[in-house]
């Protein structure tokens, strides 16, 4: 069953600006498109592995 994202597709048009901003990694800006764009459960934890990931290295 897919999720129903709280983002809306002109947020996710976001994504192509954020990724020349560098302001996280290009597996997080990846983990969290595909999550709203697919709402596949496994690509939310992986987004939030790579911000877990991300932190411990700051």
């Amino acid at each position: 069953m897919r999720r129903t994202p709280d983002i809306t597709t002109d947020e996710i048009s976001f994504y192509p600006p954020l990724k020349h901003l560098d302001i996280c990694s290009e597996r997080t800006l990846e983990a969290w498109y595909k999550d709203f764009d697919t709402g596949d459960p496994n690509y939310f934890y992986k987004w939030m592995e790579t911000l877990n990931k991300q932190i411990q290295l700051k």
